[in-house]
């Protein structure tokens, strides 16, 4: 397994809180914000948690959101 929990805490934090608990995630209104946060400093290493809750998240941007990845189109 690649280490996410480490990178989550550090080089990729920026890029996880801000899918986990930037505006997107805000207005869908199916998050604990407050838990999200605790969840990335507390994940275990090798948790599957944060792994999960960004995979969902990735999942309700590319299918879901209006201007998500699906919306503009293949890469």
């Amino acid at each position: 397994p690649v280490p996410f929990v480490k990178w989550a805490k550090g080089p990729l934090r920026g890029f996880v809180m801000e899918m986990l608990t930037g505006r997107a995630a805000r207005e869908r209104g199916i998050y604990n914000l407050d838990g999200m946060e605790k969840l990335v400093d507390g994940e275990r290493p090798f948790g599957r948690a944060l792994w999960g809750a960004l995979c969902i998240e990735c999942w309700f941007e590319t299918f879901l959101d209006e201007n998500g990845r699906n919306a503009r189109g293949p890469r």
